[in-house]
């Protein structure tokens, strides 16, 4: 029975990142998969796909926070360096996070790179 349950958490959480990643395209799609994120993650107990939530979580609150800094700092003219340098912080995030997915392995929670 906890096989199968494994199967529906890693497939939620390829959603999350495949929403994470929309971002690029609308800034609706993270919202969706924040939402999903803290909807599922209790039901994951203490496993790699409940660690995933967890980093996606905090990817998300990081590059928002990045975002509004960006969007903050335009009066002084370097919110598209910003911008472009949180982008690539949370393309990172993104990519990195999936490809240990993938193998099934955890992301540290303590750190932001």
């Amino acid at each position: 029975a906890e096989a199968p349950r494994q199967d529906g958490d890693r497939t939620y959480v390829m959603a999350m990142y495949a929403l994470f990643a929309l971002a690029f395209a609308t800034f609706v799609m993270p919202v969706a998969g924040i939402v999903l994120a803290y909807v599922k993650r209790g039901d994951m107990g203490d496993s790699v796909y409940n660690n995933h939530a967890d980093y996606l979580i905090k990817t998300f609150w990081g590059g928002l926070a990045g975002f509004v800094l960006s969007k903050i700092t335009a009066f002084i003219g370097i919110d598209s360096v910003l911008l472009f340098l949180v982008s690539v912080w949370f393309a990172y995030r993104l990519a990195a996070g999936f490809v240990r997915l993938t193998d099934n392995k955890r992301m540290s929670l303590d750190t932001w790179f």
